[in-house]
């Protein structure tokens, strides 16, 4: 569902200034959730299993399944003018189409169209190849299964107590959020000086909020 909701923002919102904010709303939502569950999670634990936890999960995500199909509709232009065409070239013959419309693609063309771009990236873009997304939520689950480890059992802590040391990670993510949003400015002012491609703000420029997010979460 990650994967899916990035893709519909950026199918709906056409452009980097409009993808900006709902990106950076959407990954703030998922690493808040992420991060203040053990805080809900610790309460729960209290007075049942975690047998029993992971029944109500499985509960929700069966529940909300249906839903996903039903409620998310097609984004992507090219498959929505796909149908479109389908359904006048049905209507009427006399319609002039491109040809590719005639002819689906094949399961294992469609994997393979799939794989080639991530592939690509992977062996081609440094920060790709170093699996900085994977670094950054796994930097968020070491601290969310580790906090309560260190407070419960150096500390003395109970499990509820020890989940509120959580919320600190929220209230830093949050800050997170809001700079990202305030400097977004300097991504955007970097189009004045890419000489590669005039006019094309340079993807680097987003380094510099990662540098100083950085700073603030390692020595926090």
């Amino acid at each position: 569902m990650s994967n899916a909701v990035a893709s519909i923002v950026s199918n709906v919102f056409h452009g980097d200034r409009a993808r900006s904010i709902p990106i950076c709303l959407y990954v703030t939502t998922y690493l808040v959730a992420t991060s203040i569950d053990p805080v809900i999670g610790a309460s729960i634990l209290q007075s049942l299993s975690w047998r029993c936890i992971g029944h109500i999960e499985l509960i929700f995500t069966a529940a909300f399944f249906p839903l996903f199909i039903i409620g998310l509709p097609e984004t992507r232009g090219s498959a929505i003018l796909r149908v479109r065409a389908k359904r006048i070239i049905s209507k009427s013959e006399e319609v002039y189409t491109a040809n590719k419309l005639h002819h689906d693609a094949k399961l294992y063309q469609a994997i393979l169209q799939s794989m080639q771009r991530p592939l690509y990236m992977l062996f081609t873009e440094p920060v790709v190849f170093i699996v900085w997304a994977a670094f950054s939520l796994g930097t968020v689950y070491l601290f969310t299964q580790s906090v309560e480890l260190v407070y419960g059992q150096l500390y003395g802590w109970d499990a509820i107590l020890a989940g509120y040391v959580q919320i600190a990670i929220v209230f830093g993510e949050i800050l997170g959020c809001g700079l990202c949003m305030s400097t977004k400015g300097w991504y955007y002012a970097s189009a004045d000086h890419n000489t590669e491609v005039p006019g094309t703000s340079i993807p680097e420029a987003r380094l510099y909020t990662s540098i100083i997010g950085g700073f603030f979460g390692v020595t926090g």
